[in-house]
């Protein structure tokens, strides 16, 4: 069964890629409410295949079965983000280049997701301080006044 995934996520990107390998009589795109159903599919964690074979498997039918030059010209990973580009990015902030930086770590699609998603390393280096903020007593002692708000609530204080 993970053959026949795999070949069918192979030949779903190659045709989003390159839509005249598309027929008029295509069951995925098509029907656009299939085409809709199936993007979800592909992102369930259960539904999860290693793209070590997907990578391998597209490889391989490159050199074994296309006489032409056509597919050297792109990789899976160049299929795979071209694909998430267009379907997933619009629905998360992905930056334009993290896909391509994240591809090569990445174990499935949700873990490229993953990568793509965090926050960069320099955002996480930043120190956060505690700040103490003074008790009722230090205020008041500081000259801070106090006067009860116009509503009974014991927290409207001016």
């Amino acid at each position: 069964m993970v053959l026949v995934d795999a070949v069918f996520l192979i030949e779903l990107f190659l045709k989003f890629y390159q839509p005249n390998f598309r027929t008029d009589e295509d069951p995925i795109f098509g029907k656009s409410f299939l085409y809709v159903d199936m993007k979800h599919e592909i992102l369930l964690l259960e539904n999860q295949l290693p793209l070590f074979i997907l990578n391998d498997l597209f490889n391989l039918a490159k050199t074994t079965m296309f006489e032409t030059n056509l597919y050297e010209e792109f990789s899976f990973m160049t299929i795979t983000c071209f694909w998430f580009r267009g379907n997933i990015a619009g629905y998360l902030p992905i930056q334009e280049n993290l896909l391509e930086i994240n591809f090569s770590r990445a174990k499935h699609f949700v873990d490229l997701l993953i990568l793509c998603l965090q926050p960069s390393q320099s955002h996480s280096d930043i120190a956060l301080k505690d700040v103490n903020i003074p008790s009722l007593k230090e205020l008041h002692q500081a000259g801070v006044k106090f006067k009860p708000g116009s509503s009974k609530n014991l927290l409207d204080i001016k």
